[in-house]
């Protein structure tokens, strides 16, 4: 059915729906270019998986954007997904640049409560290795840092996100398709480690049928 979101922009919301989802950082600055940053990514989308349950088909992080091809469990739904997503990233990615310094310490506790939402307190778990994770990554960045000066500003992500209501099977191909060329077209390297299709990260990507 269809659904007005906080900003009036619809959404379809589809119980078995799979989406196509792209979501872009605020003034399209390259924050993506720091791989210390697309690893927090990587983790970020590790953890909300683990909370939400959602399927992730395909995906690639660019410099200014991502693209993720996912579909929710039943129970949640897009919003809730990328709301998760968003939000987390934002306070970890501003504690590694320094932004952000005492946000663990003195809410982060109560928003991964939220997060949970009387979920299965084993998922703690997931938390605590997130926060190893995430101290992990703010070192390496400071240690960068030392050696060079970075100019970089606050994170945010433009508001909202958008979003496509996967629609049979060419369509998904074509997304799929659409997300595996996105590098290429970009000029990146035929390196770029951040596509679904490194096998680094199979543990992230879900297994599709065409």
């Amino acid at each position: 059915m269809f659904s007005y979101h906080r900003n009036s922009q619809k959404r379809i919301y589809d119980p078995k729906g799979m989406y196509f989802v792209t979501v872009v950082t605020h003034g399209r600055f390259p924050f993506f270019k720091e791989r210390v940053f697309c690893e927090l990514m990587i983790e970020q989308i590790r953890l909300s998986k683990a909370i939400h349950g959602f399927q992730l088909f395909a995906w690639v992080i660019m410099h200014d954007h991502l693209h993720l091809l996912i579909q929710p469990t039943v129970g949640s739904n897009i919003s809730r997904v990328m709301f998760s997503l968003k939000k987390q990233f934002s306070h970890d990615v501003n504690r590694i640049i320094g932004e952000n310094e005492t946000y663990y310490t003195k809410v982060g506790a109560q928003t991964f409560a939220r997060l949970l939402g009387g979920r299965d307190q084993s998922l703690q778990k997931y938390i605590n290795n997130h926060q190893i994770i995430v101290d992990d990554l703010k070192f390496k960045f400071s240690q960068k840092t030392k050696r060079k000066t970075i100019d970089i500003p606050q994170f945010r992500w433009q508001k909202s996100y958008h979003d496509h209501l996967i629609r049979g099977e060419n369509d998904l191909k074509n997304h799929i398709a659409y997300i595996l060329k996105n590098p290429h077209a970009a000029n990146y390297k035929d390196d770029w480690p951040y596509i679904h299709i490194n096998a680094r990260f199979i543990d992230l990507t879900d297994p599709i049928d065409l």
